[in-house]
């Protein structure tokens, strides 16, 4: 936590924040309603997505080994049912000759945390220099506050009833996201976890509701990417099988042979003689 809180990118993502902004300003005809900081922010969490994308793919394919071998691990909990330790030992010897690390979605989680950490202090920095005030993202009037809420700053909103609508976003493609992350799995302690992390999307509304707006924005782009980029990389691990073209049914006419059109020919003169003879 102490390290979260000293982040040492927060630095990194102040000056990556200030030069895309520059750049933004530049190249980008940008409508009124949408600030060149608001494409900064988004362009970090592109750009953090691009640079972790190993990460995800290898965690990707970690957990679609693990859903192909949950038949073994039943029939591990079966016969090692009443010792808890022996099951325990096989199912991390499966999941060695199997390739599958059960942790491997810890270190993108970890960087996830880190770069919003840095990012929260990156903002709250430019907060305080002054030059985020007054940028604006659609509806959002000041990436420096909060969205207008019914919580925080409802005199602000620009929606009627004051509804967090980019919270809202944030909420349902956490959960999207997270759904595809977690594959059913017959372990207890999956499970449990599993149980655990579905209200994990509403804690973070709980908490981003009194954030500044800038940071929702980040981690709802974030989010969506992340979503796009898990499609990608499941669509590349299972890729479609073409099927096989029906065959159209024989409308050619039977070949007749010259031979078996000769021998017709000879046994209808044939036929003719025998007729006239009579």
């Amino acid at each position: 936590m102490i390290f979260l809180l000293s982040n040492p990118f927060t630095g990194i993502l102040h000056e990556a924040l200030v030069l895309l902004n520059q750049y933004a300003t530049q190249w980008l005809p940008l409508p009124p309603s949408i600030s060149s900081y608001s494409v900064a922010i988004v362009t970090i969490a592109l750009l953090v997505k691009v640079v972790t994308y190993p990460l995800t793919a290898a965690q990707q394919r970690s957990m679609r080994k693990m859903a192909e071998i949950q038949p073994k691990i039943r029939e591990l909990q079966e016969l090692h049912k009443d010792d808890r330790e022996k099951f325990a030992q096989a199912q991390m010897e499966l999941f060695r000759t199997a390739g599958v690390n059960p942790f491997g979605g810890c270190l993108p989680l970890v960087l996830q945390l880190v770069v919003l950490f840095g990012l929260y202090q990156a903002i709250n920095r430019l907060q305080v220099e002054g030059v985020l005030a007054g940028q604006r993202f659609l509806w959002l009037p000041d990436l420096s506050l909060c969205e207008p809420n019914p919580f925080c700053r409802p005199e602000l909103a620009l929606l009627p009833g004051a509804i967090p609508v980019l919270i809202v976003v944030m909420v349902a493609s956490q959960m999207l996201y997270q759904r595809y992350l977690t594959p059913p799995s017959t372990d207890p302690q999956a499970q449990a976890m599993a149980q655990t992390m579905k209200y994990m999307p509403l804690i973070f509304a709980f908490v981003f509701i009194t954030l500044p707006s800038g940071l929702v924005l980040y981690y709802t782009a974030f989010n969506l990417i992340s979503i796009a980029q898990y499609l990608l990389i499941d669509r590349r691990l299972n890729p479609p099988v073409a099927q096989p073209a029906a065959s159209a049914p024989s409308t050619a006419t039977p070949t007749v042979s010259r031979k078996e059109t000769r021998n017709d020919i000879v046994q209808s003169r044939r036929q003719r003689r025998k007729g006239t003879g009579n």
